[in-house]
């Protein structure tokens, strides 16, 4: 397995990558993809055993922006799936620079493979559901035309200079993040210490719920971006 290059402000060709388990998990595995963006991809692998989706599925593919691909895995062989699936994330993270991989599926013997990719370096997460998805990676506006950035900067959409220094992320925090006090400490700890977004995310996941993690995401990822 390939350990992911580190680069202080890295630029990477897809944000999210989807490595959906469609005998495991089957088309509800895929509920969620209309929202992903246009940095994301999907890679469905499926078999004679489980080669259908829904109709809704099929709407929801076409709608998203993200890019897709299917994978049938013809091997008679026990866990053939499993080994497909991972071995291509092994090859794709060689290939190209990609900030999070997901395996969608349920499967527990997707366990230790899962932990030895991050302890390499390579931010590996299984989800149940593309729908269980969200982080807030992506750097194309919103609704309201402005990107994370920016809400995270000022209502002018202008985004102020970030110290790119970890001795300088208790300022950062001091003017930013200032609701967050009664976990201060917690939160300046978890920006020093993470390395990169996925696991500062996970982090502060046992102290938040996903809803105020995804708040705290939008507002440190100018900062993150230098730090990381």
């Amino acid at each position: 397995m390939s350990k992911k290059k580190e680069n202080h402000k890295e630029k990477y060709d897809i944000n999210n990558c989807f490595l959906v388990d469609l005998e495991n998990v089957h088309y509800t595995g895929l509920d969620g993809i209309i929202k992903l963006g246009k940095k994301d991809c999907v890679r469905i692998y499926y078999s004679d055993s489980c080669k259908s989706i829904s109709i809704d599925n099929h709407i929801s593919i076409c709608r998203s922006k993200a890019e897709f691909d299917y994978i049938r895995v013809g091997f008679r062989m026990k866990n053939a799936l499993d080994c497909t699936l991972l071995y291509d994330l092994q090859r794709i993270n060689s290939e190209k620079n990609i900030r999070n991989f997901f395996i969608v599926s349920k499967d527990r013997d997707f366990d230790q493979p899962i932990d030895m990719m991050n302890s390499e370096g390579i931010n590996v997460r299984k989800i149940e559901s593309i729908l269980c998805y969200d982080l807030p990676e992506s750097d194309e506006p919103d609704e309201t035309g402005k990107s994370e950035e920016a809400d995270a900067a000022g209502d002018d959409g202008s985004v102020e200079t970030v110290p790119a220094d970890n001795n300088d992320i208790e300022i950062f925090f001091d003017r930013y993040l200032h609701n967050y006090n009664d976990r201060r400490n917690v939160i300046i700890t978890a920006l020093k210490d993470s390395g990169s977004r996925y696991i500062l995310n996970n982090e502060l996941q046992k102290y938040y719920t996903s809803k105020v993690v995804k708040e705290i995401m939008k507002t440190v990822k100018p900062l993150t971006d230098k730090i990381y």
